[in-house]
């Protein structure tokens, strides 16, 4: 399948929906996913890191397409360090927001190459070494803004609520691109 330009490997990709479903599934009881409430602190906390998790998972290069497709990044700690930098213990809707920014920056930083050797187009190696830091500082201040415009703003119905902050961290994460390790690659 072709997807607006992207390689035809793409079948799966970063998608909005896929968080909010994520999200739904503990923080909207009139959607039809939803499980439970959490049951406490620690319990929201595993959830939002497991639902960025299924979301990141989702994370391929875009641009160049690599050799074999799809397989430079791992996701193994992406879960965990989103939930150990998350206490979700704020005052405010800045503090909320810092505190999630945080967790995501921790949870971008934790992308780890994947063990398959992977070549951009023609015989160079390519090996992930990490996010591109200044894409990251740039987006964490982006997403930084859209939190506190999501947080402050409630919206008539939850959906409408996690829709906002789904489309925050989409914005911050689609199209991030590595650190030139020579050549950089942006994901999707």
């Amino acid at each position: 399948m072709l997807f607006l330009g992207f390689p035809d490997y793409v079948d799966k990709v970063l998608a909005q929906t896929t968080l909010l479903t994520e999200l739904q599934r503990f923080a909207d009881p009139a959607a039809p996913v939803f499980e439970a409430w959490p049951r406490s602190r620690d319990d929201a906390r595993h959830r939002w890191a497991h639902a960025l998790f299924v979301y990141a998972s989702d994370m391929v290069d875009l641009t160049p397409v690599l050799t074999p497709t799809a397989s430079s990044l791992a996701f193994t700690s992406v879960e965990a360090a989103f939930f150990t930098a998350l206490s979700l213990d704020n005052a405010t809707a800045e503090d909320a927001a810092t505190d999630f920014t945080t967790a995501w920056a921790a949870a971008i930083q934790a992308l780890l190459p994947s063990s398959t050797t992977v070549t951009l187009p023609g015989p160079t190696a390519f090996a992930f070494a990490a996010m591109n830091p200044l894409t990251v500082t740039a987006r964490r201040t982006q997403l930084h803004a859209a939190l506190v415009a999501a947080f402050r703003t409630p919206r008539s119905t939850r959906r409408a609520d996690l829709s906002d902050i789904a489309d925050a961290f989409h914005a911050a994460t689609s199209q991030l691109d590595s650190t030139p390790t020579p050549s950089s690659v942006v994901y999707g």
